[in-house]
């Protein structure tokens, strides 16, 4: 009959062994997760920029088009302005009446340039509340492998455990006591 110790050895040793594949296998399992956490965050960050580069062209967009409606407006009301002091000039009138409606134009095309300027304004807050969102749901969705991993002291006491348990196991199984003779 050999030594309950000898039983309690080869079990002690199995059971490291066994542990140690497991940790390969878990350090695989890690890595490959690790690799994909990454590529999706990496993917996240992508969707981000294109979203924003789309944001910043649609703003330019739109700003290239309020220039040009503001040019157009300011055009018009000069047109204006310079048909009715030519009406007013053929119709012989002058004075008070041409000066107000001169300044009744002069007001509506101020008054038109202005929407125009805050409707630009308004379209820029609501693009920086996408960009904000659009961020916001980038920063939130990132992750970070290592926060989902198990603490390498937790997996130490855990494998300590689990070999002490099957060399004990082994030991008492092949004869052994642990209390007196």
């Amino acid at each position: 009959m050999c030594h309950p110790a000898i039983p309690a050895a080869i079990a002690a040793v199995t059971s490291a062994y066994s542990i140690h594949e497991q940790g390969q296998q878990a350090a695989f399992q890690d890595a490959l997760a690790e690799h994909n956490q990454n590529r999706q965050n990496k993917a996240l960050l992508e969707d981000y920029k294109n979203q924003n580069s789309q944001l910043n062209i649609q703003e330019a967009e739109e700003d290239d088009a309020a220039t040009e409606e503001k040019i157009r407006i300011k055009r018009e009301t000069q047109k204006r302005i310079a048909e009715a002091r030519v009406s007013s000039a053929e119709a012989g009138v002058s004075g008070l009446s041409i000066d107000s409606l001169v300044s009744d134009i002069i007001r509506g095309g101020a008054n038109n340039v202005s929407t125009i300027e805050s409707n630009l304004e308004s379209s820029a807050w609501q693009r920086q509340r996408e960009r904000q969102a659009l961020w916001n749901n980038a920063r939130y969705g990132l992750r970070s492998h290592a926060s989902y991993k198990p603490s390498k002291m937790a997996k130490s006491i855990g494998s300590a455990l689990q070999i002490s348990s099957a060399a004990m196991g082994a030991y008492s199984s092949a004869g052994g006591s642990f209390g007196g003779s």
